[in-house]
């Protein structure tokens, strides 16, 4: 873990302060240390169900895709067609 230099500012409320107050003294950590492992767990969770799921087009694309007639998804081949099943 590199030295951590950069800043995350945020606000909350004075309930959720508290109750972020507490379950990092629970976990024996600072606060600014259980906020940094529990947000880094989530992104961590986020990204690696990203790349485990499968694709699904944002509804733009989805929009952008069904104007042009074009399959997009898992049922798709390469070519633009539909994949057989």
């Amino acid at each position: 873990m590199g030295v951590a230099s950069d800043r995350l500012d945020l606000k909350l409320s004075s309930e959720d302060k508290e109750l972020l107050i507490q379950a990092a003294a629970i976990k024996g950590m600072s606060l600014a240390a259980f906020v940094r492992s529990v947000a880094k767990k989530q992104a961590l969770d986020a990204f690696h169900a990203a790349i485990h799921e499968p694709f699904r087009p944002a509804p733009p694309l989805e929009d952008a895709q069904s104007s042009l007639y074009l399959p997009l998804g898992p049922q798709s081949d390469r070519r633009g067609g539909i994949a057989s099943r």
